[in-house]
């Protein structure tokens, strides 16, 4: 049964859940999202986007993505769920790649309960560094991936995005680049 935790360390806001569910709606149907909660065993409409959870629960979710349908729908995952914004997005469309990944760091804050992201500003290059993130799974790490790039059309910014470091790989923190063209 899902519960929801109010003593995990690691505490995930109920709206980045809830995001995957939409984009598995979306891609697979109301049958996807049945088989989804199935196998997780929970039910999305119990997650409030305004509350935290274990971060688990996300794991799961991002877990059967990668399992049925691939690596690469967890990053189109994440690419859908930073898009999905509402009226939001249509502000961000006015707004510079450098704003955005500014507030992201502080948004980041409001969705997760621990570690830390930060961003360099290079001529033709953002750094983004994630230490002790949500990258607890290597699903983790395609669906920010994803996350970055969703970003950069919402500003329709020019750009590739590139993972240059990985703890998957052995590395300290988990590093996206955003080459701007």
């Amino acid at each position: 049964m899902m519960k929801k935790d109010v003593n995990a360390v690691e505490k995930v806001r109920g709206s980045v859940i809830n995001g995957f569910f939409k984009y598995v709606k979306k891609k697979w149907g109301k049958d996807g999202v049945a088989e989804l909660e199935k196998d997780v065993g929970f039910n999305h409409s119990q997650i409030k986007d305004g509350e935290f959870y274990d971060r688990e629960l996300l794991s799961s979710v991002l877990r059967w993505i990668s399992e049925k349908k691939g690596m690469d729908a967890v990053k189109e995952g994440g690419r859908y769920t930073v898009k999905d914004l509402g009226l939001f997005k249509y502000l961000l469309m006015w707004s510079s790649l450098e704003r955005i990944i500014a507030r992201a760091m502080t948004i980041y804050k409001e969705l997760y309960k621990y570690g830390s992201v930060r961003a360099q500003y290079e001529e033709d290059q953002i750094i983004i560094e994630m230490r002790d993130t949500p990258n607890r799974i290597k699903e983790d790490c395609a669906a920010w991936l994803g996350a970055y790039i969703g970003l950069t059309e919402l500003t329709h910014t020019k750009a590739d995005v590139v993972e240059e470091k990985c703890v998957f790989k052995g590395d300290d923190a988990c590093v996206y680049k955003i080459y701007l063209k």
